[in-house]
C-alpha cells in the first residue's frame, strides 16, 4: 500500500531566517526517529541538501529554498511534508500522537507557530475529541441524575443512599461498554458517545 502524507505547516511574519530553517531540521531530525514514519522532507531539507547547511545570507536562503517543490508557498508559510506508510488503524493513531509529542517538544522560535493535519493526524484528533467528550456528557449526566434522585426518589425510600443504586448501575453499564470496546476493535467515534446519555437514560 501507497504511503500517506501529513504536513506540519510552520508558520511566521517571515520563515525564510537561519533559526527558523534550524528548527525545521530539528523537528525533522525527531519526526525521522518514530516508528512508521518513513520520510520528512523541506525546504529546509531541501537547503541543507543543495548547499550543504544553512547559509547565513538570508538573500542566498531564499534563493535555494524558493525551488524547494512547492514547500514554500510563501515568506510567511513552509510546509515539512512526512510521509507515514500504511498501516492498522490503532498503529496509525499512535503515530500520529506521536508526531503531535514530537512537535511539542521541539522548542519553537519566538514568533513561530506551528500546526500539523492530514489523514492520519485528523483522525487521531478527532477521536482524542469525542473521547473528551464522552467524559465531560457522562461527568454532567451523572451529576444531574443524582440531582434528579434525591429530589424525586428521596422522599420514598428508606435509605437515602438507595436513590443512587440506579445511578451506580447505569455508570458500570457505561464502564464495561466504553472498556470492553478495544477487546471487539471498535473504536470510540461521534455515534458511540452519542449512546453515553441513551444508556444511562435507559437504566431508569
Amino acid at each position: 500500500m501507497a504511503p500517506e502524507n501529513v504536513y506540519i505547516l510552520v508558520k511566521a511574519d517571515d520563515v525564510l531566517t537561519r533559526d527558523v530553517f534550524e528548527y525545521m531540521l530539528t523537528l525533522q531530525k525527531a519526526l525521522n526517529q518514530l516508528d512508521g514514519v518513513i520520510s520528512t522532507t523541506s525546504p529546509a531539507s531541501f537547503v541543507e541538501e543543495v548547499y550543504g547547511g544553512i547559509p547565513d545570507n538570508d538573500y542566498l536562503l531564499e534563493m535555494i529554498a524558493e525551488k524547494s517543490s512547492g514547500l514554500l508557498p510563501d515568506k510567511s508559510l513552509a510546509l515539512i511534508s512526512v510521509q507515514i506508510g500504511r498501516m492498522e488503524s490503532d498503529k496509525l493513531m499512535n503515530v500520529a500522537e506521536n508526531i503531535e509529542k514530537a512537535i511539542s517538544y521541539v522548542q519553537q522560535p519566538p514568533g513561530v507557530a506551528v500546526e500539523v493535519t492530514g489523514g492520519a493526524v485528523l483522525m487521531y484528533q478527532i477521536t482524542e475529541a469525542v473521547i473528551e467528550d464522552v467524559y465531560r456528557t457522562f461527568f454532567i449526566a451523572s451529576v444531574v441524575m443524582v440531582l434528579v434522585l434525591v429530589v424525586v426518589f428521596s422522599g420514598v425510600v428508606r435509605s437515602k443512599l438507595t436513590v443512587l443504586f440506579p445511578l451506580a448501575i447505569s455508570m458500570l453499564s457505561v464502564s464495561v461498554m466504553v472498556g470492553s470496546m478495544p477487546l471487539f476493535g471498535l473504536t470510540m467515534t461521534e455515534y458511540v458517545s452519542a449512546t453515553v446519555p441513551i444508556l444511562i437514560g435507559s437504566c431508569y
